[in-house]
């Protein structure tokens, strides 16, 4: 097999090259992960990918910075961009070199979170630690290559290592021997993956596994599970338990209530900003910020679709200013005095672009939001259960708001899924209120005219999701930190609810679109 490790310099990276060295052709590759060319060059013709870096990059990763500092943050925003969207370039390489095989290298720091007398297997959810940026950004990668397995013709195994050691034994429970650690990447290359003969009698090509990858020994803080269906056992056991505990995040208090009056609104310039800030304006100061100023916005005149809004500049005592939301000190200082954020910011059709937007920027606006104490930060994305075949839920009825992502390989929607992770993990850890809406289709009912098909499912008039957002400011509070909300108009279609939203927000369309489905005799 002609197989690509990454971080070959590391000492689980060599020693696997000279393993798999004695009966396959290996390539090593430690160039930019984050450029599609020399990642083409690298993997053509391969048939497995070996990628380290996640687990790599757990002794590199820089520090969260403080609060107080938010040139600070931009080390960490950078560090989990960057693993997310390598993740994202590597393999998308893999597919089109007709790899069948991809194992990330992942690591268990982020089921630390866990008590320490549990036996957590590969079936507990990851609790990442936010303020953590070597296992967010790790979770992150893990992420974005579960989405891709999903949907993309190559069988990806997450391999979650504890922590690798060079010496004799283990030392503690939380390490596994570097010998160990490559018969697990070579026992994932060569190993059949079956599923249970309970739902499917077949041995797969594709899809997503997950395998613990721990020390031996009764005193392995993490017990070998799944991994052994896969051949792992490993050879040397940990001398003495587990020294590390929970791991907790670094700051644990809950950031209090108070009053809203003013609000940051981020990504101002886009039409659902422009359909949103007259809504607010009419019972908050609201400051409006954009890459670009909202006066070039609007001299452009160049609408998003028919009909959809443009911005108006701001009178006082509202105002705008110009914000890059992958700038942190620019992030920080537009939520200056605010109480609440409204974060509408996107770059859909550019891959780094829409990394370091969609996710790098959500990163900021969650540092800036507990740097000023404001707990209500509202967030928007694309529904991401949209998706058709073969994992989506584009068959189905009555799909629910929080049905499990479906991002399918467009950036934007894999970006925007690792943006609204990093807004639920911080809301959960700090007491924050981030309600989220999601949209799909927006439509102006004044210039609109039917077409085949009616409308999609989900859609709703530019007014009615502006409504909406000025509701998730005036909501009196939320039954969890992070709520996730379909805004749709009442279609017929009953394939996505409103319900929630209703519920929550004490909101209703009020354009129905009937005239886009009613037939017309």
């Amino acid at each position: 097999m002609r197989i690509v490790v990454t971080e070959t310099g590391t000492a689980l990276g060599h020693s696997l090259v000279t393993h798999l060295s004695h009966s396959h052709d290996v390539v090593e590759f430690n160039g930019d992960a984050l450029d599609p060319a020399a990642c083409a060059v690298a993997l053509a013709n391969a048939d497995a990918v070996i990628d380290l870096r996640p687990v790599a990059s757990i002794d590199t990763a820089p520090d969260p910075g403080s609060l107080e500092n938010p040139q600070s943050w931009k080390a960490a925003g950078v560090h989990v961009e960057h693993l997310s969207r390598g993740t994202y370039v590597l393999m998308r390489a893999a597919v089109e070199a007709g790899a069948s095989r991809y194992i990330l290298g992942s690591t268990l720091r982020h089921l630390e979170g866990y008590d320490p007398t549990f036996s957590v297997a590969e079936s507990w959810r990851p609790r990442p630690d936010v303020d953590d940026p070597a296992g967010l950004g790790a979770y992150l990668a893990e992420e974005t290559a579960r989405q891709l397995a999903l949907v993309e013709p190559l069988a990806v195994i997450c391999l979650r290592f504890a922590t690798i050691s060079t010496g004799h034994n283990p030392v503690t429970g939380d390490e596994v021997h570097v010998d160990d650690a490559v018969q697990a990447c070579v026992r994932a290359i060569e190993a059949p993956l079956a599923i249970s003969e309970t739902y499917s009698r077949t041995t797969l090509a594709s899809g997503w596994w997950v395998f613990h990858v721990p020390g031996g020994g009764d005193t392995s803080r993490f017990p070998v599970g799944a991994a052994r269906g896969i051949g792992y056992a490993p050879a040397h056991d940990c001398e003495v338990a587990s020294r590390t505990g929970v791991r907790a995040p670094r700051d644990t208090s809950t950031v209090p209530s108070r009053v809203i009056r003013r609000v940051t609104m981020f990504g101002a310039g886009g039409p659902l900003g422009a359909a949103t800030a007259p809504h607010l304006m009419s019972a908050y100061t609201v400051r409006l910020t954009d890459a670009r100023s909202l006066a070039e916005i609007r001299d452009a005149n160049q609408p998003q679709s028919p009909g959809a809004p443009l911005p108006s500049v701001p009178q006082a005592p509202h105002e705008s200013i110009t914000c890059d939301v992958t700038d942190p000190v620019a992030v920080a200082a537009a939520c200056e005095g605010a109480d609440a954020i409204i974060n509408l910011t996107v770059i859909r059709h550019d891959v780094p672009g829409s990394f370091r937007v969609n996710l790098e920027g959500a990163y900021y606006v969650m540092r800036a939001a507990r740097a000023h104490g404001i707990r209500r930060s509202v967030h928007t994305g694309p529904a991401l259960n949209l998706h058709d075949r073969p994992a989506g839920y584009g068959h189905e009825f009555g799909v629910p708001d929080d049905a499990p992502a479906r991002t399918g390989v467009w950036q934007y929607t894999v970006a925007k899924y690792l943006g609204q992770e990093v807004v639920r993990l911080a809301a959960d850890a700090f007491g924050l209120e981030s309600p989220t809406l999601v949209f799909c289709a927006f439509v102006n009912p004044d210039v609109a005219e039917p077409a085949p098909g009616g409308p999609h499912p989900m859609s709703i008039s530019w007014d009615d999701a502006g409504r909406a957002l000025r509701h998730t400011v005036d909501a009196p509070g939320y039954p969890a930190p992070f709520e996730l909300m379909h805004i749709t108009a009442d279609l017929p279609h009953d394939r996505y609810s409103n319900a929630k939203a209703k519920a929550l927000l004490g909101w209703s369309p009020r354009d129905n679109l009937e005239h886009l489905y009613a037939r017309h005799t």
